[in-house]
Order: C-alpha cells, then structure tokens, then sequence
C-alpha cells in the first residue's frame, strides 16, 4: 500500500477528514503539527507511540469514578473560547475538570474517536462514557456534565 493511502486512512480513523491525499492538507488540518508528527512517524515508520503519561493519568483517575475532560488544542481559538466557559463551570459548581491537549493523548485520542476538538467528554474505567461537541453555552456545559456525572 502506497504511504500515502496508509496516510489517508490514518486520518479518517482519527476521525479526521482529508479532502484529498497530500501532504499540503495536513497543514490545514485542525490538529497542529506535534500530533501529525507523532502519528505520521508511527504509521510510515511502523512503530506506534507508548501511552504518555497523560493518558496513564487519566485513566488511572477515571477507575474508581467518573472523570469529567476538556480536550483542547492548544492553536484552536474555539478551544479558547470553550476553556472559559469551562472555567465558569469550574467557579459555579463542585466538579473539577481535567484539561488535556489533544497530542498528550495520541493513541487514546484515536481509540476513544474524538472527532473533534474542543471536547468535553466523560471518561470512566478509561473509556469515554459520553461526548460533548458543541459549547453553545455555560448553562449546556453545566446540564451535560450534571446529567453524565449524577
């Protein structure tokens, strides 16, 4: 198989689209170039990365309860915007949300098929239980989390 077919197909199981197979795509893909590194090497290279320590964290923490994440990339300005309504959350309620950036977690990221970022999502015995996308407001945020977490 050609790379760039085992490219395409590495990104379309990231839940990432491609519009087509070059190189030049990636650029403009919403993960920046730290995660494209690391997944590309991983593919053409035939080696895949070991579980960070992100992920140990995460999924050592989310064993005995409920895990509330924010998923984030650090270039992503909708990411911003969600990190202080997710503060807001914080300040008005008891649950304390964990932030992870999108390339800490590269293998789970994949496995856990998170489409997109910002991510809020419920993590429990290191799977995501349930996923929210769309931070129209603090108010959504809050009711997820207090219908996910209860």
């Amino acid at each position: 198989m050609p790379a760039s077919s085992r490219i395409s197909i590495l990104w379309k199981g990231c839940g990432l689209r491609m519009l087509n197979r070059d190189f030049m795509n990636l650029w403009r893909c919403r993960c920046f170039w730290k995660a494209v590194t690391v997944r590309l090497s991983g593919l053409l290279y035939g080696r895949w990365t070991d579980v960070t320590a992100a992920e140990k964290e995460l999924v050592e923490a989310s064993r005995f309860q409920a895990v509330p994440v924010f998923i984030y990339a650090a270039m992503c300005g909708t990411c911003r915007m969600a990190q202080r309504y997710v503060d807001l959350v914080e300040e008005a309620s008891s649950y304390s949300i964990r932030r992870v950036d999108i390339t800490e977690l590269p293998g789970k990221a994949a496995g856990w098929q998170v489409e997109s970022v910002p991510c809020l999502a419920v993590i429990s015995n290191g799977e995501i239980t349930a996923k929210k996308y769309a931070m129209n407001s603090v108010t959504s945020m809050f009711s997820f989390l207090k219908e996910e977490l209860t």
